[in-house]
């Protein structure tokens, strides 16, 4: 199977490909072509360190080349066009996160992908580790929940949503039904007070916060969990070409819908100093 990657920008594009061409941890699945639609200049490191044999001019020529496709694009507003050029293609499409940059756009790839039947996958890798279903149980019962991570609030590639959707991303796969939230930001420190109709969940993101933890409150005493997201780019991996063979699991798409309206809601909450009901967005 050959697959293409449009973006070269991210660390992702050469971690995903040396993957597939250099560890070959996907039978018969080889990253053949790449377009440099975001930074040209990088493109001479990512073809050394993935072993990636063919470039591209135009997302366009890719698409036309290849089997299946990765999205590793860093902007969120990115997304959808080369999304949809390769849905409307036939062809599978795994989009890096950020999702989306709004639950519109979110909600036209999930539509692409359903109506055509094409894979869509998408989001944060940490979402596709195996913790992550033994998590959920075992916050089920917990009224109160912290996550954290590492984020730049600052970032220039979308500001605090580019780190701050890994967390949205877990929220939406440990618990269901965001209500509304209430956001602050303390120097470098974001806070995130979350509502749901059972739990109240904190997303806290900072410099200091180097891997996943939650923290919980189980029988009277606090426990922490801490994920271990060494393999996270293979299992994301892993968690497409599955989709290629059996079809997208199901509340894939609602999952991550969910998250881009969580993190609009956060966003909003930012910018103007107010709750805001995840419904609205």
């Amino acid at each position: 199977m050959r697959i293409g990657i449009i973006g070269c920008q991210s660390k992702h594009a050469e971690f995903f490909g040396a993957l597939l061409n250099r560890e070959r941890i996907v039978d018969g699945a080889r990253a053949t072509h790449i377009c440099a639609v975001d930074e040209p200049a990088r493109l001479p490191y990512v073809l050394e360190k993935a072993e990636i044999p063919n470039v591209c001019e135009s997302a366009e020529e890719l698409v036309s080349a290849i089997d299946a496709a990765l999205v590793t694009t860093r902007r969120a507003e990115t997304h959808l066009p080369y999304a949809r050029l390769c849905l409307e293609a036939g062809k599978p499409v795994f989009v890096d996160k950020p999702f989306a940059a709004n639950s519109r756009e979110a909600k036209e790839m999930a539509r692409l992908s359903a109506e055509r039947s094409v894979p869509l996958i998408a989001g944060s890798t940490f979402c596709f580790l195996p913790e992550i279903p033994e998590w959920r149980a075992a916050l089920s019962e917990s009224k109160t929940v912290l996550l954290r991570y590492w984020a730049d609030p600052d970032s220039p590639f979308g500001g605090f949503s580019f780190y701050g959707s890994h967390l949205t991303d877990l929220a939406s796969a440990l618990f269901d039904g965001a209500r509304r939230v209430f956001a602050a930001r303390t120097g470098e420190v974001v806070s995130c007070v979350v509502e749901y109709d059972k739990r109240q969940v904190i997303l806290q993101t900072s410099a200091q916060h180097g891997a996943v933890e939650a923290v919980c409150d189980k029988e009277g005493s606090l426990h922490t969990l801490r994920l271990d997201d060494a393999s996270c780019y293979a299992r994301g991996l892993e968690a497409f070409f599955r989709a290629v063979r059996d079809g997208v699991p199901d509340g894939h798409h609602d999952r991550l819908i969910a998250s881009v309206r969580l993190l609009s809601a956060v966003n909003e909450s930012l910018r103007t100093g107010l709750p805001q009901r995840v419904e609205d967005f």
